[in-house]
């Protein structure tokens, strides 16, 4: 196991950050606690797709585009 990064309590469920608008996260920078053998590349790939539609979805409506 890992441990340490970016408190949960930090942010969203779109995965952005409460203190900063227009940051996300993904991976093992959040601290987010699990076992090792496959489920930590999981965890990563996963949030990264998540926070990456995201981040695209906000851009997209800060620019007036249909999501």
């Amino acid at each position: 196991m890992t441990s340490g990064g970016i408190p949960a309590e930090e942010i969203d469920a779109d995965l952005q950050s409460r203190l900063v608008n227009g940051l996300f996260f993904a991976g093992e920078i959040l601290d987010f606690h699990g076992n090792c053998g496959g489920y930590n590349l999981n965890w990563a790939w996963q949030s990264g797709q998540f926070s990456g539609e995201n981040a695209a979805k906000q851009i997209l409506q800060k620019r007036g585009d249909t999501v």
